[in-house]
């Protein structure tokens, strides 16, 4: 090393702040072609030191970017934060994208294992794709961890340091003739940190964790279904004035028909504008007795006819709606409402 070399060395020892640990300033430096460095005078040299300096307080001055991506949770700007508080949505925000804020930030307060690090992909095959999936409007991020343990004492410690809001809901396993059992649990998330039930629904993490000899594999998702929104014309207007009333309960009791009054047409009008949007997808629902409840609103020249399904997936229907928008659940709510002000058993027809 020539004496230019060693005295740039020690000036910039000297002058320069202690980058920050994920910057090595030994290959700052040495990144600097030395050619043109025998060739400075002497005040060159003073103003390389300080553009040296410049450039590292640059690179360690600059924000991190906010977009942490899939399979992260944690804040990158090195700032202490609160993710079980249920934060404003920007402005303008669309409901899917409400709903993944929601699962990133559900996802960050997952708890952390003691002894196990985190990866960026998943630790074995079986944890690969997450153990339940939902068609649909579905959002999912997922964390992967790996360290020593077992199964039990992982979700031991997980169900033991949630945070608030959320409580076990679900358990279950799989497993297959190459492989060790993954073994699963599902807690969702509620209450006033979580909910918002006009924008999402079944907002949940899911927690698996595979045997790996004397480690444990463990994957992380969270969850949540964003909803359609309603538009006037998935609402019955405040105003009506009366609503006419179609009781059908083919082979099982006699049809009822019958206009109601503004009190009891704008009760059950609140009650329908109130109903969550139904979710896309397939789902299990109870049995389905058969039977509807047809239900033609009038708010002086404007009518709207909603159906009623009370038992099954309990939809509600209203026409008028917009082509994609997938109708109503709480049919089931509507119907016992709707049989108390006819005076009639709230399981009208519906049994057999």
């Amino acid at each position: 090393m020539s004496d230019i070399d060693e005295r740039l060395a020690q000036l910039l020892d000297d002058a320069v702040p202690r980058p920050p640990r994920e910057f090595d300033g030994a290959e700052i430096r040495n990144a600097r072609p030395r050619r043109r460095i025998v060739r400075m005078a002497a005040p060159a040299l003073a103003a390389a030191v300080v553009v040296a300096v410049a450039v590292i307080a640059v690179v360690v001055i600059r924000p991190a970017s906010d977009e942490t991506g899939v399979g992260s949770g944690k804040p990158t700007n090195g700032t202490t934060t609160n993710p079980t508080k249920n934060p404003p949505p920007p402005a303008g925000s669309s409901p899917r994208e409400q709903t993944l804020a929601a699962v990133k930030r559900l996802l960050a307060a997952a708890p952390r294992v003691p002894n196990t690090d985190e990866v960026d992909h998943p630790p074995a095959k079986q944890l690969r794709q997450p153990m339940s999936q939902s068609t649909g409007n579905l959002v999912d991020r997922a964390r992967w961890w790996i360290g020593t343990g077992t199964v039990g004492a992982a979700f031991h410690y997980f169900a033991n340091h949630l945070p608030d809001g959320l409580t076990k809901s679900g358990s279950g396993s799989a497993s297959g003739p190459n492989g060790p059992t993954v073994e699963g649990l599902t807690f969702d998330a509620a209450g006033p940190d979580w909910s918002k039930p006009t924008i999402y629904s079944n907002l949940e993490l899911d927690v698996e964790a595979v045997q790996l000899g004397d480690q444990v594999g463990i994957r992380v998702d969270a969850q949540g279904l964003w909803l359609v929104q309603r538009t006037d014309a998935e609402n019955i207007p405040d105003s009506v004035s009366s609503v006419d009333v179609v009781v059908s309960r083919p082979g099982r009791a006699s049809a009822v028909t019958r206009t109601l009054d503004a009190k009891d047409a704008r009760q059950l009008a609140k009650l329908i504008n109130a109903l969550p949007v139904a979710m896309r997808g397939q789902f299990s629902c109870p049995m389905d007795f058969g039977g509807t409840d047809t239900l033609t609103f009038r708010a002086g020249t404007i009518t709207r006819q909603v159906r009623v399904d009370p038992t099954g997936c309990q939809g509600v229907t209203l026409a008028g709606s917009a082509k994609n928008f997938p109708g109503l659940t709480g049919g089931g709510k509507v119907n016992i409402s709707l049989m108390k002000m006819l005076g009639l058993p709230k399981d009208y027809g519906l049994r057999p």
